[in-house]
Order: C-alpha cells, then structure tokens, then sequence
C-alpha cells in the first residue's frame, strides 16, 4: 500500500497543472451538462460498461454518479461511482458544437480482482486477490464534443488507487481447484493490483448542452 500511495501526490501534481493552466480566453460553461452517459471501456470506476447520469451545478463543474458491471460476473460483478470533471478548456466549432478537456477525480466501489500475481505461479496455476468490496480513488483527462443536438462523445484515461487495498481475500487458483493461500503465498501478493490504468468512452444526450448551444448559435 506505501508504494501505492507515493503515485498520489504525482496524481494532484498533474491535476493542479492542468488547473492553473486554464487558458483565459475559454468559455466557461458552455458545456453545461445535464444527461446521460453510456459507459464502455477497461478497467473503469463502472467497469467494462455503465451507466451515469450527470449535471453541472456551476460552469465548468461536472458532477455524476453511476453504476456498471464487469465480467466474467462470479468474478466481479456490479461497480458503483461517483465522479467530477472540471472543464479546464472549452471551445465553440463553427456547426455549432462544442470541445471540452477535462480533468476528474471521482471514487468507486465493487467487487475486482487481480490474478497472476506474486509468486508460486506454476505451470497453469496462479494467486488471484480479490476485494468482495474495494474502494478505488480516482483520478483521470478526458476529451469530449458535444454536437449542437445534444449528442455527446468522450473519451477518457486515468488512473485508480484501491484504498482498502489491504482488506483483500488471497486465493491459489490450479486447473481444477481453487483454496485458500497458504501465510506465505499471501505475503508474497504484497500491494499488487493496488493501482493500475484505466481508459474507456462514453457517448451520451446532454440535454442543457443542447439548449445551450442552440442560443449561442441563433
């Protein structure tokens, strides 16, 4: 978990960066959300796919929550978020949409798990760790248009950091069986799986960008 934790400071150094560097000319709040996103990607806050409805109480300020699955599901299984994005940079096309870059942090929670990891791998067996309950910070840029219709497409890249990264169940998985690890085969696991990339897209409605484009425009 201590060699995990040493990537957060890089993490808000990079978010801090993207903050300060907000370019003066942009328009504040000319993507102001409130919609809905269909999630899909590797790794994600809603794992391979979910959904999230989100708004935008203040310019440039996005909030949402949502909820999403992974596979194989005796694996994993359902993922909940809570996520932000604060629209460091926003720019009207000419048809009328718009461009918008992101930074994020957001938390979620769900059943994961990490196999091959540590030691005593031998031939097809492997350790796997698996949270019945992992709690993940995270941190991520994206990129999005919003057509002047309302339609939305992003695409997104973070990182996420377990915080309960000790509350996991360690197991020994052979070819036809799986157990318990043995003191030593947990220990030698150590933070594996605690942090790890995540990218993906979504492409949703956002219904206040829509009328909100369409006056800028008239």
């Amino acid at each position: 978990m201590r060699s995990a934790l040493k990537f957060v400071p890089v993490i808000l150094v990079i978010v801090a960066f993207f903050v300060a560097g907000s370019p003066a000319h942009a328009e504040p709040g000319l993507v102001r959300g409130l919609g809905i996103e269909a999630y899909g990607g590797f790794a994600t806050p809603l794992g391979l796919g979910g959904l999230s409805i989100d708004v935008a109480p203040l310019p440039r300020l996005v909030l949402a929550i949502g909820g999403g699955l992974d596979v194989p599901m005796n694996a994993h299984g359902a993922q909940v978020a809570a996520m932000s994005r604060f629209h460091l940079y926003e720019r009207r096309t000419l048809k009328g949409g718009a461009w918008a870059f992101a930074a994020g942090l957001g938390a979620a929670i769900g059943r994961r798990e990490v196999d091959h990891v540590g030691a005593y791998q031998r031939g097809h067996a492997y350790l796997l760790k698996r949270w019945e309950r992992g709690v993940r910070a995270t941190a991520e840029l994206s990129l999005e248009h919003t057509w002047r219709s309302g339609i939305r497409l992003r695409g997104f890249a973070g990182v996420a950091l377990t915080i309960n990264e000790d509350e996991f169940d360690c197991f020994y998985v052979g070819e036809t069986y799986e157990r318990i690890c043995k003191s030593a085969e947990r220990d030698s696991v150590g933070d594996a799986g605690a942090i790890g990339p995540f990218l993906g897209d979504a492409i949703g409605y956002d219904y206040m960008a829509k009328r909100r484009l369409s006056v800028a425009t008239k």
